[in-house]
């Protein structure tokens, strides 16, 4: 069998190509491919972050692919190829007999309720007395830019850490899941993802600047 993969510009990691029954091509309408992270996490991932070729390596077994792929890549593939094989195995019902089956509708229209879970917003992030920022899940400080995978990853989504840059004299606060739209190449990099664990800039980045905590002196423009 081959397992197929796509390899990151930035970090050179493998991940393996997720093809859909469906479609053959590489990508959907948005650019975007099913891959399997090298922490065996299965998601929709931006082409662009990746070379354009798509390879693959041929093997035995699944269980070969681990030395080309990591074991939890490996783990996560088996479990995909596990569910399309129940999917196909599962028996289609006839549509006449499904019609069969369907009851009987009346023919006075009903309300549709939709239920929807709703979070409530986070508020603006204010600097308390000591002049650290409240509702921060978790903070460090530095004197760059620094993210750190193993204090950034425990978080849920809506989660709010901060990060004091000495440089800039200034907190810059944001969630999880911010942080994972906003900086997407730091989570896919090489220094981020295994050694050491962290990824520092040199300079804040201009994107970062959103995120900053305005001092209750500054100017709102």
């Amino acid at each position: 069998m081959k397992i197929e993969f796509l390899v990151n510009k930035r970090s050179k990691a493998k991940f393996i190509y997720v093809n859909s029954p469906q479609n053959d091509e590489v990508g959907d309408e948005e650019g975007r491919s099913m891959l399997i992270n090298p922490e065996g996490k299965q998601r929709m991932f931006q082409n662009l972050l990746f070379e354009e070729q798509l390879q693959s390596v041929d093997v035995q077994n699944i269980k070969d692919g681990i030395g080309q792929f990591t074991a939890d890549q490996i783990e996560a593939l088996e479990r995909h190829l596990e569910d399309e094989a129940s999917r196909r195995l599962m028996p289609s019902v006839p549509k006449k007999e499904a019609e069969k089956r369907e009851p009987r509708r009346s023919s006075t229209p009903r309300a549709r309720v939709v239920k929807k879970e709703v979070s409530a917003p986070l508020g603006p992030v204010i600097l308390g007395p000591d002049g650290t920022p409240r509702g921060v899940r978790v903070q460090w400080q530095n004197p760059t830019l620094i993210f750190y995978r193993n204090r950034i990853e425990p978080l849920r989504a809506n989660e709010r850490f901060g990060v004091f840059v000495v440089e800039d004299d200034a907190w810059y606060v944001m969630t999880k899941d911010e942080f994972q739209r906003n900086f997407n190449e730091v989570t896919l990099s090489q220094e981020y993802r295994y050694s050491p664990g962290n990824y520092r800039f040199v300079e804040t980045p201009t994107k970062a600047l959103a995120f900053r905590v305005k001092k209750p002196n500054e100017s709102n423009l």
